[in-house]
C-alpha cells in the first residue's frame, strides 16, 4: 500500500488496498482467507493463485516472529547469525500463513474438494562474501538462485488433496509448467489443439497410476540466457 512510481501497488477489485502496519505476508493471507470464505456454498469452481514474497529478501519478519528466534544461535559470525534468525523467522511466519489458508478451507468445508499446490520458484539466494544478503540453503546441492544446477531449480513442493491423493513421495522431475495442463484436466477443459504447451498433465503421476512422466526436455532460465537440461 505504499505510494510509489507505479501508484497504489496493492489493489482489490480495482480499488487501492491499504492496511498500514500490516506485513505483506499477513496482507496476502488475510485477503486469500476472505476470498476463500466468500466462495463457501458456491457450486462454481474457483482458482486461487497466492504468490507470497516470503522468504525473498529483504528479510524483514514481524517483530513477534523474530523474537521467537532471538536466542537461537546458528553460526559464530554475527552477520550470518542475524541473517539466519531473520530467515528462520520469515519462513516460520510464512508457514503459519499457509496454515491459516488451509484452516479456512477446512472451516468452510472446501478442503476435501480443493487441491492445494505449494511450490517455490527457485533455489536460495547466495551471494559470495555477503552473508547478510543470503536466504536459505541448498542442502548441499550445487548452485543457487539464477543457476540451472540443482541448487537453483530443485525446490520444495507438494500437492495436497484430502481423500484424493494418498500420502507419498515423488522423485520424478516435474516443472511448474506442468500445472496448467494438469489443472485443465482436473477442470475438464480441452486445451486448444493448435497450442503447443511446454508442460504435461502430471495427474496420473500424482495419483500413482504411472511412476514417471513422459520423456521430454525441460528448458530452464538462468541469468544471461536459456539453458536446456
Amino acid at each position: 500500500g505504499r505510494p510509489g512510481p507505479t501508484g497504489d501497488f496493492w489493489q482489490r477489485n480495482g480499488a487501492p488496498l491499504t492496511e498500514e502496519g500490516t506485513h505483506t505476508t499477513d496482507l496476502l493471507t488475510r485477503q486469500s482467507v476472505t476470498w476463500i470464505e466468500e466462495q463457501a456454498g458456491s457450486a462454481k469452481p474457483w482458482f486461487l493463485y497466492l504468490a507470497h514474497f516470503a522468504p525473498h529478501t529483504p528479510l524483514d519478519p514481524p517483530r513477534e516472529w523474530l523474537e521467537k528466534f532471538r536466542e537461537v544461535r546458528f553460526d559464530a559470525d554475527d552477520a550470518e547469525d542475524d541473517r539466519a534468525r531473520r530467515f528462520a523467522a520469515t519462513v516460520a511466519h510464512l508457514d503459519d500463513a499457509i496454515g491459516r489458508v488451509i484452516a479456512a478451507l477446512a472451516a468452510t468445508g472446501q478442503d476435501r474438494k480443493t487441491i492445494v499446490v505449494f511450490t517455490s520458484d527457485n533455489g536460495p539466494q547466495i551471494v559470495p562474501g555477503k552473508p547478510a544478503s543470503n536466504g536459505g540453503t541448498t542442502g548441499g546441492l550445487r548452485g543457487s538462485k539464477a543457476t540451472t544446477y540443482e541448487g537453483g531449480i530443485r525446490v520444495p513442493a507438494f500437492a495436497w488433496w484430502p481423500g484424493r491423493l494418498a500420502p507419498r513421495k515423488l522423485t520424478s522431475p516435474v516443472a511448474v509448467v506442468d500445472w496448467l495442463p494438469t489443472f485443465a484436466s482436473l477442470a475438464g477443459i480441452d486445451l486448444p489443439v493448435s497450442q503447443k504447451l511446454d508442460g504435461q498433465n502430471i495427474l496420473p503421476l500424482l495419483t500413482g497410476s504411472v511412476v514417471a512422466p513422459d520423456d521430454r526436455l525441460l528448458y530452464l532460465k538462468y541469468i544471461g540466457g536459456i539453458s536446456a537440461l
